[in-house]
């Protein structure tokens, strides 16, 4: 049900965020870049620019998405190298210019080696290990099917969902991990050289944004949860998410519900906090979500 993966050509478009100053992509990527190549600031402008406008391009008659950084991310997970990745979005129309589009790519082709000598080449081998580790984790303790619980609570076919691609990337240093999601792609940043708590890893972080993907495929979320508010609207999706994760997830793969911080959001983290005790006992019990769950988190809000 869940891939876990490691490309090259995904990691390279993940450092191209943090090149593009992207708030949710980790800034060491880009710090260590800089501290080798301080002398592409016309390379990393130009990029900013032709990224931005990726960002708000549209790609047609793509199944997966209308958004050209969205195919870029699901694409390159498929794509041994950028020439790959390039021949495989050029077989698409999009609403970008075909000559700034082909000028993009000439820039991921010049920053992948540059990215492979200050980063990648460093890490490969560390975040390899990380990998397996999780799997072993994931095995042992039968991850599948917390997932499985997960999307009957939400009411989401598990069956109509693709496979949830789980892809790693490496973060040489620092404390923050980064993660986000795609469609049925979650992209986690990995502390390459810290002892990190991958039980933590697993739940708080991967399986929260597994619960995302469940969330957006839930006819019952869709049915009852379509606020206008986007604060309500956020708080129910993060908080759900890390009370699932970091809550209901971590105790089940780590046996104790952690003290430390869930979510370095207040709001989300008190949310799903006080959600977590009735969310356990419907997921504990394998119940789906009904209207007595629904009007409860709904007057929390």
């Amino acid at each position: 049900m869940v891939n876990l993966h490691i490309s090259k050509t995904h990691s390279l478009i993940t450092f191209v965020e943090s090149l593009s100053d992207v708030k949710y992509a980790s800034r060491i990527p880009k710090k260590i870049y800089l501290n080798k190549y301080k002398n592409d600031t016309k390379l990393i402008k130009n990029l900013k620019h032709l990224h931005l406008k990726i960002r708000r391009t549209s790609i047609y008659k793509y199944k997966k998405s209308k958004n050209l950084l969205e195919a870029l991310y699901i694409e390159s997970l498929k794509s041994k190298n950028i020439n790959q990745l390039e021949s495989r979005i050029s077989a698409y129309s999009t609403s970008m210019k075909k000559m700034e589009l082909e000028k993009y790519f000439i820039i991921l082709k010049k920053l992948m080696p540059k990215y492979e000598q200050s980063i990648w080449l460093n890490d490969y081998n560390k975040l390899v290990s990380k990998k397996n580790k999780l799997l072993k984790l994931m095995n042992k303790h039968n991850y599948d099917s917390l997932i499985k619980k997960i999307a009957h609570f939400y009411g989401a076919d598990i069956k109509k969902i693709d496979k949830i691609d789980v892809a790693l990337y490496p973060i040489s240093y620092g404390n923050n991990i980064n993660a986000y999601r795609i469609k049925n792609l979650e992209t986690i940043g990995v502390l390459v050289n810290k002892n990190q708590n991958l039980k933590w890893l697993l739940s708080a972080i991967i399986l929260h944004e597994i619960s995302h993907t469940l969330y957006f495929n839930s006819r019952i979320v869709k049915k009852n949860f379509s606020f206008k508010d986007k604060r309500q609207k956020l708080n129910i999706i993060e908080g759900m998410a890390t009370s699932i994760g970091a809550g209901w997830g971590y105790q089940q793969i780590s046996g104790k519900v952690t003290r430390t911080a869930w979510y370095n959001n207040k709001n989300y983290d008190k949310l799903a906090r006080i959600i977590y005790p009735r969310l356990k006992v419907y997921l504990d019990s394998n119940k789906q979500m009904d209207k007595d769950f629904i009007k409860y988190v709904k007057e929390l809000l």
